[in-house]
């Protein structure tokens, strides 16, 4: 029996997307209340709705990653390393910058 390994290229597009989310959704919840109103109505509040559509990117990706497992164990994707740092990073800075425009 062949060992399967997961494709972790698959599980690092689904943080990503889950990063991209997150951020995303947080600043246009309080930009574009419809849209939390949405949130919040479907799921019972806005961030419980955030966060079951988070679990769901993740799952989702996992899943994928399952499919298409690989038979050769694959090195990390550096670049998709990296390009999740950087999008979490300017996640994080761009809630900051919005926060500190919107609070002051």
């Amino acid at each position: 029996m062949t060992r399967r390994f997961l494709n972790q290229a698959m599980v690092l597009w689904g943080a990503i997307i889950a990063v991209l989310w997150i951020s995303l959704s947080t600043i246009f919840g309080e930009l574009l209340q419809p849209f939390k109103d949405f949130l919040a109505v479907t799921f019972t509040h806005h961030w419980i709705g955030k966060s079951i559509i988070t679990v769901a990117i993740v799952f989702l990706f996992f899943c994928a990653a399952w499919m298409f497992r690989r038979t050769d164990m694959q090195t990390i994707p550096r670049g998709l390393v990296w390009l999740l740092f950087w999008v979490s990073l300017c996640g994080v800075i761009a809630i900051i910058i919005f926060f500190a425009l919107h609070a002051f």
